[in-house]
């Protein structure tokens, strides 16, 4: 490898390491993103379990009410049908008291608080928007009515008697009311929590939907993030390769360098191991390391085998 090959395949080794380098700066900006949307998805999923608890509960709480409100139906059912009956009964004895009073006043008056406390009871029954107040002011006239009624003189062979039903019409008429009302209430308490559950349940899902799209973004950056680490895998296999390449081809030629260094310095050391075996013959005294130079060179030895000969 010459010196221009060796240049370009550092130059080389440097842009992949850069290149690297950028990567993995790149996966960790993008790790760190993944772990903002893991935050935010992971809060959204408990926010959408707390909402859609809350919702059940109100669900869960509307139908017990809804299992009251059945029960309230029954018991204001068999109040109005005893209210029926007493009614009858009432209608009766009072048609009787009208032939044998023939036009009496007090039977026309009876007749006409009859059918005013009828038409009021009907009203309580079908007006389900009245207020507290409306509400009071109709039950009282009702009460009023049914004092008036009281006081009617009538024949004294049915008064007791028509009394008696009237408060038994009276007490039946008050139970339906009763139920009336709390079914009212009941109905009312039952469609807010209704109308809460769908609430919660609606925000719930736009939560959830929310959540969904953050885990959608968290599997699309992990995606991005496996394929530069892919990348960096094969940037780093690349510069493996170079490196390992370098630094064969970098071994060769320095040991070559240093068979070149030593050829240099043993042709050096013999020129002037000759220099030195001149310096001896003609008369100058040796010194310890020109000595050990010419011992090393095989020189003195040659020395004494030629004065051994002579």
């Amino acid at each position: 490898m010459d010196k221009t090959d060796l240049k370009e395949k550092r130059e080389t080794l440097n842009e992949l390491r850069n290149q690297r380098k950028n990567l993995i700066t790149e996966v960790r900006k993008f790790e760190q993103e993944r772990n903002e949307f893991r935050e935010k998805r992971d809060g959204h999923n408990k926010e959408f379990r707390d909402h859609y608890k809350e919702a059940r509960t109100h669900l869960d709480e509307r139908d017990k009410i809804n299992e009251e409100v059945q029960l309230k139906k029954a018991l204001r059912d068999l109040a109005k049908e005893d209210v029926a009956k007493a009614k009858a009964e009432l209608d009766k004895l009072e048609e009787a008291l009208g032939e044998t009073k023939g036009s009496n006043n007090s039977y026309r008056k009876t007749k006409y608080l009859s059918r005013r406390i009828d038409e009021l009871e009907n009203k309580l029954e079908i007006s389900p928007n009245l207020d507290n107040k409306e509400e009071n002011e109709i039950i009282s006239e009702i009460e009023d009515l049914y004092r008036q009624l009281d006081q009617l003189t009538v024949a004294n062979e049915k008064r007791d008697e028509i009394r008696a039903v009237r408060e038994k019409l009276r007490m039946h008429s008050s139970t339906a009311r009763g139920y009336h009302k709390e079914l009212t209430k009941l109905a009312q308490e039952s469609q807010d929590h209704h109308n809460k559950f769908l609430e919660l349940k609606a925000q719930s899902f736009e939560i959830k939907k929310i959540a969904d799209e953050e885990h959608q973004q968290i599997q699309e950056i992990s995606t991005k993030i496996r394929e530069i680490r892919n990348e960096i895998n094969e940037i780093s296999k690349e510069a493996d390769r170079i490196r390992k390449e370098i630094g064969e081809k970098t071994s060769k030629e320095k040991r070559r360098e240093r068979e070149l260094i030593d050829a240099e310095n043993k042709r050096n050391e013999k020129e002037r191991a000759i220099d030195i075996k001149k310096k001896i013959e003609s008369g100058e005294k040796l010194g310890f390391e020109d000595f050990k130079l010419l011992l090393n060179q095989g020189m003195f030895s040659e020395d004494k085998k030629k004065e051994k000969s002579k």
